[in-house]
């Protein structure tokens, strides 16, 4: 009998069984199923780390030019707007574009007087709102700076065009 099996030939099994054992192209077909999730991910979190890099970069240069305004280091000069502008782009110029900058800096009677969002019109912010007034010694300024990040992933897109950044001091000048 068992001489009957080795002669005997073969039966072929029938396609989708063969297939069914067949694991060779498995991983081929699971790549190609969660490549696409997987790279969206990937950019999604490259682009909202990129997006804190230009918060913290946007934060440390606005710091940096309200403490050159707190010790009185700008009112020697009176800086035009243009020429502060200038002196904030050199702090945060490598990962913003310096005109798309819209800085407010205005001085108040209180703290409590600052107001606590930016100046909008039809959802963007308001231009012709925004202020220069660098003011004197022992005067409460705010200096905010906002800046629209354009959001480049596209499922992130489809939720926000734009992420706006804020930057923002208060203080009371010195008495210089």
């Amino acid at each position: 009998m068992e001489d009957e099996r080795r002669t005997r030939p073969r039966r072929r099994a029938g396609l989708p069984r063969r297939l069914a054992g067949d694991r060779s192209g498995a991983t081929a077909v699971e790549f190609a199923l969660l490549a696409f999730p997987f790279f969206l991910t990937i950019f999604a979190l490259l682009e909202v780390a990129l997006l804190f890099v230009a918060e913290l970069t946007l934060d440390a240069g606005v710091d940096r030019i309200g403490r050159e305004i707190r010790t009185g280091q700008t009112f020697a000069a009176q800086p035009t707007r243009e020429e502060f502008r200038q002196a904030l782009c050199s702090s945060v110029g490598f990962l913003l574009d310096c005109d798309k900058l819209k800085i407010d800096l205005a001085t108040y009677t209180s703290y409590g007087a600052i107001e606590p969002g930016p100046p909008r019109r039809d959802g963007r912010i308001d231009d012709d709102a925004l202020r220069y007034e660098i003011g004197g010694a022992s005067e409460i300024v705010a200096l905010r700076v906002y800046y629209e990040w354009p959001i480049v992933t596209n499922v992130m897109r489809q939720i926000q065009d734009t992420q706006l950044l804020t930057g923002m001091t208060a203080f009371r000048t010195e008495a210089f």
